[in-house]
């Protein structure tokens, strides 16, 4: 996994925690 996905990966779990609260 390169720096790129990891960045993508981890704005998409941000994002989805945001949807929760």
């Amino acid at each position: 996994m390169n720096l790129y996905q990891f960045i993508q990966l981890y704005k998409d779990i941000t994002s989805q925690a945001a949807g929760v609260l």
